[in-house]
């Protein structure tokens, strides 16, 4: 019976080129992500200066989706909501988002600008807990 060797280098190489690889295709993917979600926003920016707001508020929804923690983009995302609101329940998602700006950046300059036309619509916000 012949004893069979284990070849350490050849392993040792193969690991090398596995993680090699790895780290490639993770740096990759992350690139291609962020450059996916720079797009939305160049999207957005587009779209908010041509003034049409519904479709920037569907480029900065897909925005969030990959940055979900850009609360500027939350506000923005609000922001362009409001100028194309047309229900109750699309004020009432409005002031939810920008409830949640709130809630996370408690100092945000912007905020009381964008509540204020909100806020006097009465009982939308009253549901949520937003007061003056």
């Amino acid at each position: 019976m012949t004893k069979r060797q284990v070849n350490v280098k050849f392993l040792v190489w193969l690991l090398a080129g596995l993680i090699v690889l790895s780290l490639g295709v993770h740096l990759t993917h992350n690139y291609q992500v962020r450059q996916q979600a720079d797009g939305f926003l160049a999207q957005a920016a587009a779209a908010e200066s041509r003034g049409e707001f519904p479709q920037a508020a569907s480029a900065l929804k897909q925005y969030l989706v990959f940055s979900p923690n850009d609360i500027a983009a939350v506000i923005r995302y609000a922001f362009s909501l409001e100028k194309s609101a047309k229900s109750v329940q699309d004020r009432m998602q409005v002031a939810m988002l920008l409830e949640h700006a709130l809630a996370r950046e408690p100092a945000r300059h912007l905020l009381p600008e964008l509540l204020d036309p909100l806020l006097d619509q009465g009982p939308v916000v009253a549901v949520i807990g937003i007061h003056r």
